[in-house]
């Protein structure tokens, strides 16, 4: 090893030996928003501990090689008379990320349906969207699923391109 390669990793090896100082903001305000962003973000519960939804979702947009961020999606559930009842929508964060649910529980035996706004998403990032090549139901996509036990979480992956998608039950 050559002496000037030895001086660097001495002085880098000392570097990381010394406690590092993090600059904290010394105001934040906790407006309603603020605290909206957080919960969407990191499912805090009320009393500001991490929370995890009983049902989550992560959407990759793989022709692109990122997260689908701001993929506005609609939770249904699915009633006895086999109709669709709309429960709850929101959209992925910025990490392709969304849950739904939080503070709820799912119900042993029910069927419910996560529809993908996937149109609007192309739209936006000014692509074609999947219409383009097959029927689709609306603007999006449809994932149908039974829940088989409720103390279980459930987590349905979208993996989206604008040629097509694919799903699994993950974990």
């Amino acid at each position: 090893m050559s002496s000037t390669a030895a001086s660097r990793i001495s002085i880098l090896t000392e570097h990381l030996a010394q406690p590092q100082q993090v600059k904290v903001p010394v105001k934040v305000e906790f407006t309603t928003e603020y605290i909206s962003v957080l919960i969407n973000i990191y499912h805090l519960n009320m009393s500001g501990e991490m929370a995890r939804p009983p049902l989550t979702t992560h959407v990759l947009d793989t022709a692109r090689g990122h997260p689908a961020g701001g993929l506005a999606f609609e939770l249904y559930e699915r009633t006895v008379v086999g109709e669709f009842k709309k429960i709850e929508s929101g959209a992925t964060n910025e990490d392709g990320r969304g849950g739904f649910l939080l503070g709820s529980q799912l119900k042993a035996g029910t069927v419910y349906k996560i529809y993908f706004d996937t149109e609007s998403y192309f739209a936006k990032i000014g692509s074609k969207g999947l219409s383009h090549l097959f029927e689709i139901t609306g603007r999006g996509i449809q994932i149908v699923f039974r829940v088989d036990d409720p103390n279980h979480h459930y987590h349905v992956p979208l993996l989206l391109s604008n040629y097509g998608y694919s799903t699994y039950r993950g974990s």
